[in-house]
């Protein structure tokens, strides 16, 4: 950078990059998985694959998460002793009415998710501390605010996608005492076609997620929801395979 300001941290990690927003956290919580709802059925008003459309979800429990009110823009976390991942291909859903997340769970009914929500800073608005820093952008945008609890990035793990398991993988061991949750991929591994009945065809989608045991982290398929179409044309859905990423993060005291 030819003017601004960088901060170090002892592992020589920039934390402050005058040219770069922080996320900061904005609202945190937990939610019980409930019964996954039967098929979901739409009557959107577009003609062919669009003129009929039902979804059902496979996985054992499902968990929504709704910000009402919440500034779009920005990133959840979750935390689960048992494999979850992100539905309905929006991560996270946002619109006029704030942020959403629905998560398939692999565990039981009754299963806790721990939620974090983090917006970049500067459109959380300045901070109300009485002293501190801030660090603002040559475009005159908050970089930086100590008066907000800053994302902690750790790892990230990724790769292509594949057919069966492409994203089980683990474990990933991280130190002990620290406290951690998975930023997930808003989609990943197969998605493919599947005659139904004549003209109707089933999509599945599996999602791309993980798990979280004290310090260790693993990432997992989780078959999330199955989509159909009525297809006026016949033609199959040729099956397609995602690419995949998950980030873990330090929610230790947040």
């Amino acid at each position: 950078m030819t003017a601004g300001i960088q901060v170090f941290n002892d592992s020589n990690t920039i934390v402050i990059d005058s040219e770069s927003i922080n996320f900061v956290l904005h609202s945190k919580g937990s939610i019980t998985t409930q019964t996954p709802p039967a098929d979901q059925r739409l009557y959107p008003s577009g003609t062919g694959m669009d003129a009929y459309r039902y979804i059902s979800y496979y996985c054992t429990s499902i968990g929504v998460i709704n910000l009402y009110g919440a500034p779009d823009g920005g990133v959840f976390a979750v935390q689960c002793a048992s494999n979850v991942a992100p539905v309905n291909f929006s991560y996270p859903l946002t619109s006029s009415f704030g942020a959403f997340l629905t998560v398939g769970c692999e565990g039981a009914v009754g299963t806790t998710v721990n939620w974090w929500y983090f917006l970049p800073v500067n459109k959380m608005g300045p901070s109300t501390e009485g002293a501190g820093l801030r660090v603002f952008s040559t475009t005159g945008q908050i970089a930086y605010d100590s008066g907000y609890l800053p994302i902690k990035y750790v790892d990230a793990k990724s790769g292509p996608g594949s057919p069966g398991n492409n994203a089980t993988g683990g474990p990933f061991t991280y130190p002990s005492g620290r406290s951690y949750a998975l930023i997930l991929s808003s989609c990943g591994g197969y998605m493919g076609g599947k005659q139904r009945a004549t003209g109707i065809y089933d999509y599945v989608h599996i999602g791309v997620g993980g798990r979280v045991s004290s310090n260790v982290v693993y990432t997992a398929d989780v078959v999330g929801q199955s989509e159909g179409y009525n297809l006026y044309s016949g033609v199959p859905y040729n099956p397609i395979y995602l690419s995949w990423s998950v980030i873990v993060v330090d929610v230790t005291n947040l």
